[in-house]
């Protein structure tokens, strides 16, 4: 999943406006699966794709009607899937140059459904997490995305300090995500990051981390058997905000 999910971010970054926060290339959370954005065709209507959890493929639909899915558990490549998908919008008139790089892996894939399935419970579930911590909070908070790279899911909330960063102007700000890869963890990241709080009291059942990155980690098998999970999660999330916000406001 994560080699097509790269497969499959080729198209929006390749074929959408770039956003300055780079948000064109991120798949969102849709009851089908994971999705690009929509893609406007040279000739006339919209091309769109997901990673299709319910059948198990990799969809191109536009709105003329064509579709097409291409199998998930077919053994293909990260690079021959993007490849697939690249030969195949071609042919709607998407031409461009593609960073091969960002999706470029020959190692072999193997796809249980399955496995497949428990991995989108846990990230339905988490979205929906995120979106309702999203809400609950004011000033400008960008959406829930899931980024194909990092194989996250995050939405970024944004303090009032400009910090100077390679010579721009950035605000501040302070991400909630879920990494869904090997040992799953919710993380909560303030940028930049007061060190004072990684000694401060432990934001609700997380940590503060300073490995692999300076913040904070709540592991989701601390959550994941619980009923209460959502819940635990939220008071994590408002203790990192809490401890981090006063210094992301001017």
């Amino acid at each position: 999943m994560h080699a097509y999910s790269k497969a499959l971010g080729t198209l929006p970054q390749a074929h959408i406006a770039k956003h300055p926060k780079w948000w064109h290339i991120s798949l969102k959370v849709r009851p089908a699966g994971l999705t690009i954005d929509n893609i406007g065709l040279p000739n006339g209507g919209l091309l769109n794709g997901w990673l299709d959890m319910r059948t198990h493929e990799v969809v191109i639909e536009t709105s003329q009607g064509h579709r097409k899915g291409f199998d998930m558990g077919a053994g293909m490549t990260g690079t021959e899937m993007a490849e697939a998908l690249i030969n195949h919008v071609g042919g709607f008139g998407l031409e461009a140059e593609y960073v091969r790089k960002d999706f470029e892996n020959d190692q072999p894939t193997s796809y249980d459904p399955g496995h497949a399935a428990t991995y989108w419970t846990a990230l339905s579930n988490a979205s929906k997490v995120l979106d309702a911590q999203r809400a609950s909070l004011s000033g400008d908070v960008g959406p829930v995305q899931f980024w194909p790279h990092g194989f996250d899911l995050a939405f970024e909330w944004f303090g009032t300090r400009e910090v100077e960063y390679e010579g721009a102007m950035l605000p501040s700000q302070l991400n909630l995500g879920f990494y869904s890869a090997g040992d799953p963890y919710f993380y909560s990241v303030p940028w930049p990051i007061d060190g004072a709080i990684l000694t401060g009291p432990a934001p609700g059942a997380g940590r503060w981390t300073n490995d692999p990155f300076q913040g904070s980690v709540l592991e989701y098998s601390a959550v994941a058997d619980r009923q209460d999970g959502a819940l635990v999660v939220g008071v994590y999330a408002d203790a990192v905000y809490r401890a981090a916000a006063p210094s992301l406001m001017q």
